[in-house]
């Protein structure tokens, strides 16, 4: 899969385009009023490190709305193979600036979150099927917060969760918008996130309210596969998706 970076290489026309569709196609979904920030309203990013359960210090861009404002919802970005949190910047920027707290990751073996593996540097040409499995890994146990396996976006939802109390994110109102492969995986961690059983203190997973698709691949790197998933009842009913398509892709 080309890199989102030199497939696109939009000029920000077409970008301020993505972000209108993605805005309004997710502000129809969760019947948001229209809201734009002006470029002095905007906060800088903050850099993140999480770890992952296996080990991975995982680098993320939080894009957050004004202290005075509540988030229309939160939005995780993800990035194509071989890119990174740049190749997303400006569609992340473009949702931040209509009043969504946005988060975007450099995913494991990508940007600022390397690997490695006997002692070598893991690339996107040398990552395994496991390796791209695990990024959107969410499972082991029956209590999400204590899982055995928490890969990249799992991570960064543990993260949404223990910050919802501080800068107004909310888990219950998240978006995953997916670019290329990160669509793939995107669709992945989504079904992972409703197959969380409900316990005695209530609800634990389907928290992803909806889901946009920016030239999805059905087989992403190494065989990773959204078939499955897009078979689950989730997909064929209950989420809504929106699905952006240029005329270069399969």
């Amino acid at each position: 899969m080309t890199p989102i970076s030199a497939r696109y290489s939009f000029p920000s026309v077409k970008w301020l385009f993505f972000v209108a569709v993605v805005n309004i196609t997710v502000g129809i979904f969760l019947c948001f009023n229209s809201v734009t920030l002006a470029e002095d309203e905007l906060l800088p990013p903050e850099q993140l490190s999480l770890n992952t359960s296996d080990g991975i210090s995982l680098a993320v861009w939080y894009y957050p709305v004004p202290k005075d404002l509540t988030p229309k919802a939160t939005v995780l970005v993800i990035h194509d193979m071989g890119g990174s949190h740049e190749s997303v910047e400006p569609l992340s920027i473009g949702l931040q600036s209509s009043g969504y707290a946005v988060l975007a990751p450099d995913l494991r073996g990508h940007g600022e979150s390397p690997i490695t593996r006997n002692g070598k540097t893991v690339t996107t040409k040398t990552l395994r099927k496991p390796d791209v499995l695990a990024i959107a890994a969410s499972t082991g146990g029956r209590i999400r917060h204590q899982a055995r396996a928490r890969g990249d976006l799992e991570t960064i939802f543990q993260w949404i969760d223990n910050r919802d109390d501080i800068d107004g994110l909310d888990k219950t109102r998240l978006c995953v918008v997916g670019c290329g492969d990160g669509a793939t995986i995107g669709t992945l961690w989504t079904v992972a996130d409703a197959s969380w059983p409900a316990i005695t203190s209530g609800t634990q997973g389907g928290y992803v309210k909806a889901i946009a698709l920016i030239s999805p691949s059905l087989t992403a790197k190494s065989g990773v596969t959204m078939l499955p998933a897009l078979k689950t009842n989730l997909f064929r009913g209950s989420l809504p998706i929106l699905l952006l398509s240029g005329s270069g892709d399969r």
